[in-house]
């Protein structure tokens, strides 16, 4: 985990009002059955004016995405914060990374992206997580 440098920070996210963010990853194994899950957060504040820019560009960006060999469908996932989304990426090529969850939301002036992927991914887990981020946003 760690406070994000203001050179990790795209000059686009500058220009739209970026203040400070910080992202912090989670990474399980059980080598029981070789099941790998990873769990990435980002959380970015921003100018109130802007936030509604960043999640447009945001979106936009994970929808053109290029998944190749793999897919991105945009998937049902309970309201978040004022505006949310979700898509699930799946790549039957990568063993470590078969299937991805990515969320992204916006409440008040913050901006939070939540990645779930690997061999054990579980959808209601990650309801939770992002529920439970959205929630300690004040």
């Amino acid at each position: 985990r760690s406070v994000m440098a203001l050179p990790e920070v795209s000059q686009l996210a500058r220009e739209l009002g970026w203040r400070q963010g910080y992202y912090v990853s989670y990474y399980r194994k059980n080598v029981n059955t070789n099941d790998i899950t990873r769990i990435r957060q980002s959380v970015s504040i921003f100018s109130s004016e802007s936030i509604n820019g960043v999640f447009l560009l945001e979106k936009e960006e994970l929808k053109d995405q290029k998944i190749s060999p793999g897919s991105r469908y945009e998937i049902p996932f309970p309201a978040v914060g004022e505006r949310s989304i979700a898509f699930r990426d799946t790549n039957p090529l990568d063993p470590e990374r078969p299937v991805a969850y990515t969320v992204i939301f916006i409440k008040k002036n913050v901006y939070e992206k939540i990645t779930m992927s690997g061999t054990n991914t579980d959808y209601e887990t990650l309801k939770r997580l992002v529920l439970r981020a959205e929630a300690l946003i004040r």
